[in-house]
């Protein structure tokens, strides 16, 4: 829009000075004329009469042709004026409000200048105020299905509410509001949902060995005054180990099993109440999303890089030189405007002499842009460094060499808000969820090692709409490591500064815990082999909430103190 009005004032300009060129000459033509009538006969004046009416005429020709020039331009100048103004109204940044309270938890992936389109995410704000608990889509059928359904946090279960609906896009998730109080619960806890969809409790069972098939159906040997008698049954809901007896056989009653006792190792270890959890180790970089633009002040003329004066990822202050540069103008265009501006004066001087106010004005308008653009040439000439606006790291220098030139406008360096800097790592299976704490550790040219500790600052991807996913988790830096990290990375390179980042994750803690090597499945399900007091043993089901390398820990079937074999 800009560079239409301009084309439009040069067009008139150039119409404008044609047309009062010819009206010059013009009349100086019927001045000449007039002059010469002195020594003309009557019959010769006649005819010069004749002529300067004609020319008189093609005057008042050019002059309306003038006027209507100017009232056209005038309109149109004020068409560009107006829109421009519109335009840069609609430029100026607008603000984004929250519907609710809470904490930013992520942004998108905006730099500015980008173009945001219509109803997109931008940020995604957290109520901390009420805690849901987020999985995979179990989808709505299994949980009708299932005998009970309850979450599982640190040894306490809690109750789920309703399903939270959500976009189709977005049901690779299932999320749940949690009844109840959540006092305890803190967010980026690991939860396990836990559905069991059959059981039995305080029924009659034995070992699957002990059930027979005949004929007719399952029959089991009871032992009578130690004589075997072969006895029908019904049975019912089996684990793979034991299997239920709806009618046949009561509690007490001895049965004969066709498998040798239960097989157990000699070594045994005790059911405790521990903490599981899974180790995460990965490298990171150091990242500042929000960041300001250090762009070549100089308007007009070439403009020349002489050097750097600050390294990269160094501290740079408000108003300190980041660049030295040289401009070069152009003498000639200096004269140039300097001629333009005479010409503008001497038509504001004729237009005054002829009372056109409006003309006149037009020209003061347009000996203003010259003087501007002359004093841009002038101040250009003055510029020697470019300087930091804000306090920051300088994240990044263009990649230039002394003498090349440096286009107006074109962006020089970028400066990090080291206020809101981070190390950034892959989360791509959302092992590291908001609020989880880390261990950052770095190290320096000469091979020290330092190490912090941090917190995630955005949610993972189960937490979120599918526009705001990221595939990194941020761990927030305390101010003192983010100079720390930047110093060493200044002094020893991007690629020599090596952030590692370590935690541990899906942490279960205050629940009963045993060893990997007490555990066995048969047909799907877990067991352990219990060592009772009086010296015998029973297989005994349990309900296995997850593991790490050495443990699992167990939801139901076990008791703190219990004593299991170790296969």
């Amino acid at each position: 829009m800009e560079e239409q009005e301009k084309n439009l004032t040069e067009t008139y300009e150039e119409e404008y000075k044609d047309l009062t060129d010819l009206i010059k000459e013009q009349k100086e033509l019927i001045e000449e004329i007039k002059e010469n009538q002195k020594d003309e006969t009557e019959e010769e004046k006649s005819y010069s009469n004749r002529q300067v009416i004609l020319i008189e005429n093609d005057i008042r020709g050019y002059e309306l042709s003038l006027n209507q020039n100017e009232e056209l331009y005038a309109l149109d100048a004020d068409y560009y004026e107006k829109q421009l103004e519109y335009l840069h109204r609609e430029q100026k940044s607008r603000l984004l409000y929250s519907d609710m309270n809470g904490m930013v938890v992520n942004v998108g992936s905006f730099a500015p200048g980008d173009y945001v389109p219509a109803k997109k995410s931008v940020v995604a704000v957290g109520d901390f105020s009420e805690l849901m608990f987020t999985c995979n889509d179990i989808g709505q059928s299994k949980r009708k299905q299932a005998q009970e359904f309850y979450l599982f946090v640190n040894g306490t279960s809690y109750e789920l509410g309703e399903e939270i609906e959500r976009e189709a896009s977005e049901q690779e998730y299932s999320t749940f509001s949690i009844n109840g109080d959540t006092s305890a619960l803190s967010d980026g806890d690991f939860g396990v949902l836990v559905a069991v969809y059959e059981k039995r409790e305080n029924v009659v069972a034995v070992p699957k060995s002990a059930l027979q098939k005949g004929v007719s159906g399952m029959y089991v040997y009871r032992i009578e005054n130690g004589e075997k008698v072969m006895t029908d049954v019904v049975t019912g809901m089996s684990d793979g180990v034991y299997t239920e007896i709806l009618s046949g056989v009561s509690v007490g009653d001895e049965i004969s099993l066709s498998e040798s006792a239960i097989s157990h190792g000699k070594d045994t270890a005790q059911v405790s109440y521990g903490s599981i959890s899974a180790s995460f180790e990965e490298s990171g970089s150091f990242q500042c999303p929000i960041t300001y633009v250090v762009k070549n002040p100089a308007e007009v003329g070439t403009v020349c890089l002489v050097g750097y004066k600050k390294e990269l990822f160094s501290y740079v202050n408000a108003g300190e030189e980041i660049a030295e540069i040289r401009v070069e103008t152009d003498a000639a265009a200096k004269e140039e405007l300097k001629k333009k501006m005479e010409r503008e004066e001497a038509r504001i001087r004729d237009a005054g002499t002829f009372g056109n106010e409006k003309e006149a004005a037009r020209r003061q308008k347009a000996l203003k842009n010259y003087q501007e653009e002359l004093e841009k040439l002038e101040t250009a000439e003055q510029i020697s460094q470019i300087c930091a606006d804000k306090s920051g790291i300088l994240v990044w220098t263009m990649d230039k060499k002394e003498n090349e030139t440096i286009a107006s406008g074109e962006t020089v360096a970028v400066i990090a808000d080291e206020k809101n800097c981070y190390v950034a790592v892959s989360n791509e299976n959302g092992l590291l969820n908001l609020g989880n704490k880390v261990q950052v550790s770095y190290q320096d040219t000469l091979g020290n090692t330092t190490v912090f500790e941090g917190n995630v600052i955005n949610a993972s991807k189960a937490g979120l709409s599918e526009e705001l996913e990221s595939a990194d988790a941020y761990i927030g830096l305390p101010h003192e490591m983010t100079e720390q990290i930047s110093a060493a990375m200044a002094n020893g390179g991007f690629y020599r500064t090596k952030l590692s980042v370590s935690a541990d994750v899906r942490e279960m803690k205050g629940v009963l815990t045993v060893p990997k090597e007490a555990v066995k499945r048969i047909a799907g399900a877990c067991y352990v082999t219990i060592c009772k007091d009086d010296g015998t043993y029973v297989n005994q089901n349990i309900l296995v909430g997850g593991n790490d390398a050495k443990n699992y820990w167990v939801l139901d079937g076990l008791e703190e103190g219990m004593v299991v074999c170790l296969e």
